[in-house]
């Protein structure tokens, strides 16, 4: 049976509109990115992304992420993307703002949690 729940205004974490990069990313615990923008497959610097990780994996708004893309080298390490904060999470998913992209993201690029 569908329902509709309540709307509620999402709160934007401080800091969302400041590119910042503290701590180190946390490989162990990597993600991806699902999609950007109105199911596009590219996002760049203010543009929002959703990724396939949520509460379940103890992402909170606010979380900053480090964006890597593999570059299908053998022997070649993840190379940086950009950076992301997220903005509304929910279970299993989570809506960031990519703040910082020396390319642009795209689905399949992974996602590290800053520690």
């Amino acid at each position: 049976m569908d329902y509709l729940e309540p709307f509620v205004m999402p709160v934007v974490p401080d800091g969302a509109d400041r590119d910042e990069t503290p701590g180190e990313p946390d490989f162990t615990s990597l993600g991806r990115i699902v999609g950007g923008n109105e199911n596009r497959q590219n996002a760049g610097a203010g543009d929002f992304v959703l990724i396939d990780r949520g509460l379940d994996d103890g992402v909170v708004p606010g979380a900053r992420f480090a964006i890597y893309r593999d570059l299908g080298v053998a022997g070649m390490p993840l190379s940086t993307v950009g950076e992301a904060i997220m903005i509304t999470i929910g279970r299993n998913m989570a809506v960031g703002r990519v703040t910082r992209a020396r390319d642009a993201a795209r689905a399949g690029d992974y996602v590290a949690p800053r520690k």
